[in-house]
């Protein structure tokens, strides 16, 4: 936790407990996906843009299924605390918007 965290693009997987806890403040939590944790969030302030749904993964490297709903669904920016935030630069992103999830799906590298 912490009161002036940024947390986005993000898949948060199978935690025991709770996946998110604690982003209190000014934190902000947005465009992450959750599945299948203990508890998906506790005490956080300001949580948006959050999809609930299976991610969509096809081997235990975390790599993104064709038809993921991550696959796109991150933020390039995210304009927080009076400034811009740039999430991956515009050469890392394949697609319409960056991927969630530590990996940007690559076509063709399966």
């Amino acid at each position: 936790g912490g009161n002036r965290m940024l947390v986005a693009n993000n898949i948060l997987l199978s935690a025991d407990q709770f996946a998110l806890k604690g982003q209190v403040g000014k934190s902000l939590v947005t465009r992450n996906l959750l599945w299948d944790n203990g508890i998906d969030t506790g005490d956080v302030a300001q949580m948006r843009n959050t999809l609930l749904v299976q991610p969509g993964l096809i081997d235990e490297d975390h790599k993104l299924g064709e038809n993921s709903a991550a696959i796109d669904a991150g933020l390039r920016q995210v304009h927080w605390l009076g400034r811009v935030w740039q999430m991956l630069p515009p050469a890392d992103t394949r697609g319409r918007a960056p991927d969630l999830g530590a990996l940007e799906r690559w076509t063709g590298t399966e």
